[in-house]
């Protein structure tokens, strides 16, 4: 739980780690279709809200993406066809994105989005926090000699 609080600390002062995270999508089980973003910047239900029904959100919404692509059309958890206009529009821009997924037969994981590996690191979110949230040092150190070496690192 402190950690949690730590990171709603930090999301307060305009860090948000969270979105350091991605699903690494790969066979689709552990991957919400529309709940996670899992292809491009945005969840898929925020680019078919013409589309939704309101029991879609609330009982398919955790449908995940390796069951969702076996299914026969897209447009199963709509509340009907789209009917051209901004539903046909919003429809086809779902099957834009997701025509070029491959699945993979190993599971989902998380990628952090600090790290080139994609693995989680402290050593990353510390430097994150520091380049956020110390002040920037342009001018160069002073040291005096006549005061202990801890005195002088302290006052920097």
């Amino acid at each position: 739980m402190d950690i949690v609080h730590e990171i709603n600390v930090v999301k307060n002062q305009g860090i948000n780690l969270l979105n350091c995270m991605k699903m690494k999508l790969r066979n689709g089980d552990k991957t919400a279709f529309w709940e996670d973003i899992w292809i491009g910047h945005i969840v898929l239900k925020d680019l078919i809200l013409y589309l939704c029904s309101d029991d879609m959100l609330s009982e398919k919404h955790l449908l995940k993406v390796g069951t969702k692509l076996t299914q026969s059309s897209l447009d199963f958890s709509f509340r009907r066809k789209p009917r051209g206009g901004v539903e046909q529009e919003q429809y086809e821009a779902l099957l834009v994105q997701v025509r070029d997924v491959n699945l993979v037969p190993v599971s989902d994981r998380w990628k952090w989005s600090l790290e080139n590996s994609g693995d989680f690191s402290v050593a990353s979110v510390r430097k994150m926090l520091d380049d956020k949230m110390l002040p920037d040092v342009t001018t160069s150190t002073r040291w005096i000699k006549l005061v202990p070496i801890k005195v002088n690192r302290f006052m920097q």
